[in-house]
């Protein structure tokens, strides 16, 4: 009976063995069993990037007019040109263009037409807009004036009747 008592002694230690022999195959990672080389690899992926672009502006005025002389000569005709009365140089980033706004700030005058290349604006007593397109790089600008005379003017000298204030904002059409 001692042989059998052995067998059965010896079995429960196999299965002891083997029970101690699964449990560290699966909690021990295989590369602390196995000692393997670690291959470099390579992956791909996609991202996505966007940016905004903020909106720049920047203007040097080159030549404006402060003073204006009215004389006789002009009350008679009922007007006063004023050839290149503004020369300013303009940089924008805005895809839109941008805006002059113009004012009137003199009561000797009616009104007053602003040019530049194909472009005109009439202001009588207010102001006005002119909207310009984007350029690529600085673009110079020039505008000339045509102002109207008021019936009471006088001959002499009169500041400038015209402000101009840029800005990068477009308004809707």
């Amino acid at each position: 009976m001692g042989a059998i008592v052995h067998a059965i002694k010896a079995r429960y230690l196999w299965n002891a063995v083997l029970i101690v022999i699964i449990s560290v195959s699966v909690t021990v990672p295989a590369s602390v069993l196995y000692c393997h080389r670690a291959y470099a690899d390579s992956a791909r992926s996609a991202i996505q990037i966007s940016a905004r672009v903020l909106s720049h502006f920047h203007i040097t005025m080159i030549h404006q007019v402060s003073q204006i002389e009215i004389t006789r000569t002009d009350i008679k005709r009922g007007y006063k040109d004023i050839a290149n009365a503004l020369h300013f140089e303009v940089a924008s980033n805005n895809p839109h263009g941008y805006t002059l706004v113009f004012g009137q700030q003199c009561p000797a005058f009616k009104g007053i037409h602003a040019r530049t290349g194909g472009t005109d604006i009439y202001i009588d007593g207010c102001q006005g807009m002119i909207k310009r397109p984007c350029a690529r790089g600085p673009e110079v600008v020039t505008f000339s004036y045509r102002l109207i005379l008021s019936d009471h003017v006088e001959p002499g000298t009169y500041a400038s009747p015209v402000y101009v204030r840029p800005t990068d904002v477009v308004p809707d059409s």
